[in-house]
């Protein structure tokens, strides 16, 4: 379960972005949240929106790296062969 994730000098993000999953101080939809052992309360889901060329997808594909890096101990070869062919690569 992701509930929180940081990134910086990747693609449009220059300076560090925090994403968080922590709930706010409001109580009254507490069927939206997931309370773990030491009490801190998650959001079972959230949304990215924003203005266009904001990040959105850049968020999505550093969080899917960051993924792959944790599953196999890097970006596989087919991950990047991909990006080369789409234009995407570095």
């Amino acid at each position: 379960m992701l509930v929180r994730f940081s990134v910086g000098n990747y693609k449009s993000f220059k300076n560090i972005v925090e994403f968080k999953m922590g709930a706010g101080k409001i109580k009254r939809l507490d069927s939206h949240l997931i309370s773990t052992v030491d009490g801190k309360r998650i959001l079972k889901g959230g949304f990215i929106f924003g203005a266009n060329a904001s990040g959105k997808s850049n968020l999505v594909s550093v969080v899917d790296k960051d993924y792959l890096i944790g599953r196999y101990g890097a970006v596989p070869i087919f991950d990047r062969v991909a990006q080369h062919e789409s234009g995407d690569g570095e």
